[in-house]
């Protein structure tokens, strides 16, 4: 248990913050899967019981839908949850598997940094123009930053992550907690 406590301290604030960011986001994202879910059902009710849909129901679970997915993706990147191909990697071992490892932070931090800018853009337009939902007039572009965020944050990890597997490669001691630096199959 000291152990833990030694590599929570020996863990920059900075680094900390952002573990409980995400956490924090991740909380949200089952709060969003929540109300989803009791949306769905009181839509449902209401169709069939009392023959009236709620109008705005299929609308704000697509985008509570949305925000869930995007909302869990920084805890499953600081994890290293998601899903992954590893046919090859898993079976790398010393400085190729950090090799691999940096490869794939440099490609996801490509792409975030693409996704992050593109998705701003278009949020930024959204907001611009006033863009609304079909049926309920649901404002869109806050869903959208949502998205934009969520990847930046997802960015941060990665780039902690290349860090971190850098430090290693140097002979330094982790920063992140075990079960955040890998998951064992």
């Amino acid at each position: 248990m000291g152990d833990v406590a030694a590599d929570k301290a020996r863990m920059p604030l900075p680094v900390r913050l952002l573990a409980l960011l995400v956490r924090a986001m991740n909380a949200l994202a089952a709060i969003a899967g929540i109300v989803m879910t009791v949306l769905v059902f009181s839509g449902a009710v209401m169709r069939y019981f009392l023959g009236s849909p709620l109008k705005f129901s299929d609308e704000l679970v697509g985008l509570l839908f949305l925000s869930l997915s995007f909302l869990a993706i920084p805890l499953g990147l600081l994890q290293r949850s998601h899903i992954s191909v590893d046919l090859v990697s898993r079976k790398l071992r010393g400085v190729w598997a950090r090799v691999a490892e940096i490869s794939a932070s440099l490609i996801f931090i490509a792409f975030a940094t693409v996704f992050v800018s593109q998705a701003y853009e278009f949020a930024s337009f959204s907001r611009m123009i006033d863009s609304r939902s079909e049926l309920g007039s649901l404002v869109l572009w806050p869903w959208m930053g949502l998205m934009a965020a969520a990847f930046f944050i997802a960015l941060l990890v990665a780039l902690i992550q290349l860090w971190d597997c850098l430090r290693r490669m140097a002979g330094r001691t982790s920063w992140l907690e075990p079960e955040e630096r890998e998951i064992s199959p």
